[in-house]
Order: C-alpha cells, then sequence, then structure tokens
C-alpha cells in the first residue's frame, strides 16, 4: 500500500487568515500551542474531536466545511481559489454582517445592505460584545482594500452608533473600545478622502485622535495625526500639513516599526513636495532603515496596511515630485524586476503615466495612459480618476497637436 499523501487543510487555514488571526492566536483561543495548530493546517495531524468541535464552535462552520471530513463536492476551483490566497468577498460579507447581526438584539435582516439601521443593539459592555466589534472593524478594512466601499458606507455610521455611548462608560474594555472607535474613523477618512469629500476626512481623522487619546494609543494617535496631514495634501496647504507632522513627531518613539516606517516614507514624500532634497532623502534613508520586513506580522496591519508596494509608490512620488524621472523610473523598474507579474494598483498605474510624461517620453506616455486611464475610471475613485485627468490635461499642454494625445481624452468621458 502506498504511503498517505500529506493534504494541507487549506479551509481551516483559509478560516484563521480570514479572521486575520496568527496561528499563535487560534493557538491561544485553543489552549494548545502553534506548533499543534501548524501540524493541523499542514496536514500532518487532524485535530482530535474536542478540539474539532471548539473549532467548529468558534468560525461557526461544520466539520466538513473546516477540512476535517472530505467533502467530494468541492470543486477544483475553490481549491485553487483558497491555495492562491483570494478573497472570498461573498465570505467577507457574511461574516462582516453575521458579526454585526451578533452584535443586535435578535431579528435576522432580509438582505445585508440594510446594515441594521433599524436593529437595536445590545447595550450591555463584556468581553463578547467587545471581541465581536473588534473583529467586525478588522473585516471593514479588509471589505475595503477588496472594493466593497459602498457597503461599508452604509455600515459604518450603524456599527459606530451604539458603540459611541459604550465608550463613555468606565471600564476595563474602555480601550478597547476607543480603538476600535478610532480605527472605524479612520476608516471613515480612507471613504471619504476617495470621494475628495475633504471637510468629511478631516472631521474623521480628528475624531479619530480623540478616541485615540482614549485608548492612549500612540500607533492610533500617529495614525490619526498622518491622515489628518495627508487631507491637506490634498487641499494644497502644505504649511498645515507640516504643522500636523510637528504635532506627529512626539508619538513616533512610542509607535511600532511599521508605524514609525510609515510616519518616514509620508514625511519624505511631503518634503520632496515642498522641494526639500535634503530633508526627503533623509526621511527616504530613515524608512529604509526602521520598516520591518514581515509588515503583515505588525499588530496594526489590519488598518494601515503598508507594504513594499507602498514603499515604491512613495519612492516614485518623492523622485517625481524633486523632479527626479529618471529616479521614479528606476524604481519602477525594480520594483516590476523583483514582483514579476504583479497587478499594479490604479495608483502605480497613474506613476508610470506621470514619470514618463515628466521623461518627455510621448510614445510611452500615452501606452502607459491607455492602461492607466480605464483602470481609474472603474476603480470608483474621484481622487484617482481626477489625478489621471491632471495628467491628460499636461500632455495636452505639451503635446497639443499630437493626434494621439487628443484621442485618449475618449478614455477620460464618463
Amino acid at each position: 500500500m502506498g504511503k498517505k499523501i500529506k493534504q494541507p487543510n487549506k479551509l481551516l487555514r483559509c478560516e484563521r487568515e480570514l479572521r486575520g488571526w496568527s496561528q499563535q492566536k487560534l493557538a491561544d483561543y485553543l489552549q494548545t500551542t502553534e506548533q499543534v495548530v501548524n501540524r493541523w493546517e499542514n496536514g500532518e495531524h487532524k485535530p482530535n474531536r474536542h478540539h474539532q468541535t471548539l473549532l467548529c464552535q468558534l468560525f461557526g462552520k461544520s466539520a466538513g466545511e473546516l477540512g476535517f471530513i472530505d467533502m467530494p463536492h468541492q470543486t477544483q476551483k475553490e481549491d485553487r481559489n483558497i491555495e492562491q490566497g483570494e478573497i472570498d468577498l461573498d465570505k467577507l460579507r457574511r461574516i462582516l454582517v453575521q458579526g454585526a447581526l451578533e452584535l443586535a438584539a435578535g431579528g435576522l435582516l432580509p438582505q445585508y445592505t440594510s446594515l441594521l439601521a433599524s436593529y437595536p443593539y445590545v447595550t450591555a459592555l463584556d468581553e463578547e460584545t467587545v471581541s465581536r466589534a473588534n473583529t467586525t472593524i478588522t473585516y471593514c478594512w479588509q471589505l475595503y482594500f477588496a472594493g466593497e466601499h459602498l457597503l461599508l458606507e452604509q455600515f459604518l455610521p450603524a456599527f459606530l452608533a451604539p458603540l459611541l455611548p459604550l465608550v463613555e462608560q468606565s471600564s476595563r474594555h474602555q480601550k478597547t473600545l476607543a480603538s476600535i472607535i478610532s480605527r472605524s474613523y479612520q476608516l471613515i477618512w480612507l471613504l471619504n478622502l476617495q470621494q475628495q469629500n475633504f471637510g468629511q476626512a478631516l472631521v474623521a481623522t480628528r475624531q479619530s485622535f480623540v478616541y485615540a487619546q482614549l485608548a492612549q494609543d500612540s500607533n492610533l494617535l500617529l495614525a490619526s495625526l498622518v491622515r489628518e496631514a495627508h487631507t491637506y495634501f490634498h487641499l494644497n496647504n502644505p504649511v498645515q500639513q507640516v504643522s500636523i507632522h510637528e504635532k506627529a513627531v512626539q508619538y513616533v518613539p512610542g509607535a511600532s516599526p511599521l508605524l514609525q516606517g510609515w510616519f518616514y516614507l509620508v514625511m519624505a514624500e511631503s518634503q520632496a513636495h515642498l522641494i526639500h532634497k535634503k530633508e526627503a532623502d533623509y526621511f527616504l534613508g530613515l524608512t529604509k532603515d526602521t520598516f520591518p520586513e514581515q509588515p503583515e506580522h505588525d499588530p496594526n496591519h489590519s488598518y494601515v496596511p503598508i507594504n513594499n508596494i507602498w514603499l515604491a509608490n512613495y519612492e516614485i512620488m518623492t523622485h517625481l515630485h524633486l523632479k527626479h524621472p529618471k529616479a521614479a523610473l528606476n524604481t519602477l523598474n525594480q520594483f516590476e524586476k523583483a514582483n514579476p507579474g504583479h497587478p499594479l494598483g490604479v495608483e502605480f498605474l497613474n506613476r508610470r503615466v506621470a514619470t514618463f510624461y515628466m521623461l518627455g517620453d510621448l510614445q510611452a506616455t500615452c501606452d502607459a495612459f491607455e492602461i492607466a486611464a480605464p483602470a481609474a475610471k472603474q476603480s470608483g475613485s474621484s481622487l484617482r480618476y481626477n489625478e489621471v485627468c491632471n495628467i491628460y490635461r499636461d500632455m495636452l499642454s505639451s503635446w497639443p497637436h499630437e493626434t494621439r494625445v487628443k484621442k485618449l481624452g475618449d478614455l477620460l468621458r464618463k
């Protein structure tokens, strides 16, 4: 008889990762070790009956849905999706609404878009309520980066409404609840920023800062100020932007390497915007010295999902502000060489157009624009759409008689 092939438990791993949990965190819940959880997910062992029961209760799934029993009806496509780490949007939506419903008192919603607007919430402040709220806001951030902006715009006000009075109660949960609310307002900031509702974005960052103070969390305090300053960048108010950055400096020593690296990164870009080359280079150096090799392991990564893509993007912007398009192109090429086949985001596509335009390369600019313009429209972000429109305006100014440039305007018409 041949040796039995080890089959990794991708279903169990997927449920854990959807919640943003490490193997150690899951092990803590189950009062076991990280090594045991690792063996389960690698297919070396199956959980015993006791742990299977606990896992089913924890994830709200059957034994078959968690990979403890062979599921012959599972398709190869589903298996590939799990293997490749693709986001299951339907599952994330269900988890989000389920988590919110568990905070509500009774009733099932006919559709998730109703978002609990007419349902009262539990008013007791206990461990379970706070834990569910914390899990829910983590899923909200995942849904944002999966493109579910409309859902979040509807959901977040209903999510926050019952939590705001609870945070005023003095209890051992107060700091955790304040942290949840601060992260919620930072997500509201991001939603408003994408639609260029800068007034509402500023309100959200200031509310986030208030609750970060209550949480006594240097990471949240720093993130709130960085995001407020970034709003002033879009309002073309560099003086106020620098002023807020100066206020933020006091929170840097108490922040994690991820938040420190992020702060230095935005400082480099803002200094470059002011054409302060020496200062911009200094902060870029600090970023590279500070930023963690595995940023996803930082506990703040769920609401500051900065990675090497962000680093490259901001470095490119820094070079463009300083009118160094060759350095920007070099960063672009290095990134693509290190990440072959990586699908570039809308921001990256816009940076590519801007870089080739600054280099004066008509053909390369037009080629890049043909990719960037439709992507900006499809993103649903007014910010990214206006960004590519501004680049097109500059292209028309530099090449007013080029037929190809004129025709590219068709890509921007809605």
